[in-house]
């Protein structure tokens, strides 16, 4: 997934990403599963109470609430792990949002340039 509109909302910084619990994360609904989630983004400064939401304005399109993210950009990445394929099964084009493409990755060995937080 990705960043793709953020909001500041009392204390807290919401992150919009492409993707919720309509689409790829409808495990969150049906299965009651949280996945672990890895943050890539180039910032390196203080951690903030955040909220990670997907695109359609739903009330309950929330995929993380009051979790500690450094300050994200439009475009960084979000990574869901662990999610399987049910996830591709009991996603929609719920409010007309695409339903995410799939890209399978073998845990090898490599180098990020860019920073990353593990949730």
């Amino acid at each position: 997934s990705s960043i793709m509109g953020k909001a500041r909302r009392g204390d807290r910084i919401w992150y919009y990403l492409d993707d919720g619990v309509y689409g790829s994360y409808s495990g969150q609904l049906f299965d009651h599963t949280s996945y672990p989630l890895t943050v890539y983004s180039d910032e390196k400064n203080l951690l903030k109470n955040s909220v990670l939401a997907g695109p359609t304005c739903d009330s309950i399109d929330v995929i993380a609430e009051d979790i500690p993210l450094p300050e994200l950009q439009i475009g960084d990445i979000l990574v869901g792990k662990m999610m399987g394929a049910y996830t591709d099964a009991t996603a929609t084009n719920f409010n007309c949002f695409d339903r995410a493409r799939i890209i399978v990755l073998n845990k090898t060995t490599t180098t990020v340039s860019r920073w990353f937080y593990a949730i």
